[in-house]
């Protein structure tokens, strides 16, 4: 390996870092503001985060940026857009009542929901060891459902809703950061009229908190935007078999902050599910290592 391609894979793996960091500690931030509505949290993350992307790649791209938008009507746009947008709202209502260990979970199937994903629409071969990884993880997710010791409702929607998002991503025309912008700019107006609403009936807590605390909810659209643009820098430099197994730094940091810092339920049977779905992603991660390998040579 030469050097400039060490330095090119070094930046992709502090990308990556970057990425994985804020999203395994995003609960962290969310907790700060639990007392205002997941609703509202959503629309700032939207409305801001729009203002945020569009004014970063607006710089870095210019009219080339404005062309795309002769693709705004992508019919993916608004299916994708309501996929990620349900997932972002689950995931913050999930971290404030005190669901964090379910939305790691969630997190942690994601990439095995992946698999299902491409056998169904992109006709992928699923392999002995893939099959048994699904298998492993179906059974975890099973034994919350009797045990009722978690909400494994909440895993399968914020893993399915991911998942298919990506599928989409592969069907539209759209770069994934143009993508995320015309989702978000679809959905402005709605937003718009919706904090209209609420200020009208003096419910708008952006304008009926501290300053300090209405900089936090500004700051939902940085934490929207930021680690989806480190992620999205990191692919360009790293194969996708070492962001894969990086990707993986986020729900455990999830996991260790709903368990350390707010002390959420640990029981045996969580534990187990848990040991299933790690057990699960091992054998996902060897079969996909080994394909590697046999592509190389």
């Amino acid at each position: 390996m030469n050097i400039s391609s060490e330095n090119s894979s070094f930046r992709g793996v502090l990308f990556s870092l970057g990425a994985f960091l804020i999203w395994g500690l995003a609960p962290i931030y969310w907790k700060q503001i639990s007392y205002i509505s997941s609703t509202e949290l959503l629309g700032h993350r939207i409305l801001w985060g729009f203002l945020c992307l569009g004014l970063l790649l607006l710089i870095k791209r210019g009219k080339s940026l404005l062309d795309e938008l002769k693709l705004i009507g992508d019919r993916y746009l608004i299916l994708s857009s309501f996929l990620i947008f349900s997932n972002w709202y689950l995931f913050v209502w999930a971290v404030n009542n005190n669901h964090i260990l379910d939305a790691s979970l969630g997190y942690y199937l994601t990439p095995l929901i992946n698999i299902i994903t491409g056998y169904i629409f992109f006709n992928e071969r699923m392999g002995k060891l893939k099959i048994l990884a699904i298998a492993l993880a179906a059974l975890g997710v099973g034994l919350l459902f009797f045990s009722n010791s978690g909400s494994p409702i909440i895993s399968l929607f914020l893993a399915g809703t991911f998942s298919l998002y990506g599928y989409l991503k592969k069907k539209s025309k759209l770069s994934a950061q143009s993508a995320l912008l015309f989702e978000m700019f679809v959905w402005t107006v709605p937003v718009f009229i919706y904090f209209m609403f609420l200020g009208l009936k003096g419910e708008l807590s952006f304008f009926n908190v501290s300053p300090s605390v209405s900089f936090y909810i500004f700051f939902a659209g940085i934490i929207t935007v930021a680690p989806l643009w480190l992620f999205n820098n990191a692919v360009r430099h790293l194969d996708l078999g070492t962001v894969g197994f990086l990707q993986y730094i986020a729900p455990s940091l999830q996991l260790i902050v709903g368990v350390l810092v707010y002390n959420e339920s640990w029981s045996k049977e969580r534990l187990l599910t848990f040991i299933l779905i790690w057990f699960g992603i091992l054998l996902y991660s060897v079969d996909s290592y080994r394909k590697k390998r046999v592509n190389e040579t």
